[in-house]
């Protein structure tokens, strides 16, 4: 379990298929799919979650998912738990395609090496595209701004202690540019309207 603060942080590091068991598999899709609203992470929350779909007794119930609330990471350890689940998965499917290759190099008969290694390759590169998915994912900016702009909103409306500072475009736009509204577009740089 974790900070709602700190799923970006792993977001991108691990997905559900590198949790060894399928209940931790479960649990993760749960706040993965938690993470898209604004609703805490908490035991509570998971637990509606997974019950919604039927899996809370695949899962160990309420009283696993407490247990596994209290030993939380911090912010400075939880980047480096996502990268040992994520080492973990790693070595579990180089010892399955290790064993996958071996069958097909022992099974194939009299068959081309450049084909043995070919279909290695591709195995390997298997693993290589999981380990960055969301890297190689370009998206349309009007979704990722629809996003962006839905969180910012999100936020807005919370009551939380976030905090911001002042840019001191104020200044400049009032010694530049007049009356006018300034406003930042999502680059940070700022658009001034109404001159």
């Amino acid at each position: 379990m974790l900070n709602n603060q700190n799923w970006d942080l792993i977001s991108d590091k691990v997905e559900d298929g590198d949790f060894y068991r399928s209940d931790h598999r479960l649990i993760f899709r749960a706040i993965e799919k938690l993470a898209e609203k604004p609703i805490p992470f908490d035991a509570f929350a998971v637990s509606e979650a997974l019950d919604a779909i039927g899996e809370l007794g695949n899962c160990g119930g309420l009283s696993y998912l407490s247990m596994l609330e209290n030993p939380i990471p911090g912010t400075k350890n939880i980047v480096a738990a996502a990268n040992i689940v994520r080492y973990w998965s790693v070595l579990r499917q180089l010892m399955h395609f290790a064993v996958a290759i071996s069958d097909f190099s022992f099974n194939t008969g009299y068959c081309d090496t450049a084909d043995l290694l070919a279909h290695a390759e591709h195995l390997i590169s298997n693993i290589v595209k999981q380990h960055h998915p969301k890297q190689a994912v370009l998206k349309a900016i009007k979704m990722v701004l629809a996003k962006s702009v839905d969180k910012i909103e999100t936020l807005n409306e919370l009551d939380s202690t976030m905090l911001g500072i002042g840019t001191g475009f104020n200044r400049i736009r009032q010694d530049h540019f007049g009356p006018a509204t300034l406003s930042f577009n999502y680059t940070g740089w700022p658009a001034i309207y109404g001159y």
